[in-house]
């Protein structure tokens, strides 16, 4: 970090770094407003809603449902299906799907390519 960034920071009075408690406590209440979880936590409604768009108004990964089905959580272990936001099933199915089109796509480049070349 360079120096005058850290000065900014320090001369900031009233400046909080959150804290993953903090932030636990925000997305425990998505239905409350910023100005009820500031009050809550001690910091400004501004704050509360830069840390919304920061970390997200819903926890990520637990508790989270699986954007296609709709019914089963989030495949937590799996980076990719926790960043599609997919349950294992849907994950499974979604790279069958992209596996076979990609297969489809080299086979007809590798046709055309062929075409040409006689």
């Amino acid at each position: 970090m360079p120096l005058g960034a850290e000065l900014a920071r320090r001369r900031r009075k009233g400046y909080r770094l959150w804290t993953p408690d903090m932030v636990r406590a925000m997305q425990a209440h998505p239905e409350r407003s910023a100005a009820e979880i500031a009050a809550l936590l001690g910091v400004t409604p501004s704050s509360v809603r830069h840390a919304r768009q920061r970390y997200g108004r819903f926890g990520g990964g637990t508790g989270m449902l699986c954007i296609a089905c709709d019914s089963r959580p989030v495949f937590d272990t799996s980076a990719q299906a926790k960043r599609w936001g997919l349950c294992k099933g849907c994950y499974l199915a979604e790279r069958k799907r992209r596996l076979e089109e990609e297969a489809e796509s080299n086979r007809i480049r590798q046709a055309a390519h062929r075409k040409r070349a006689e």
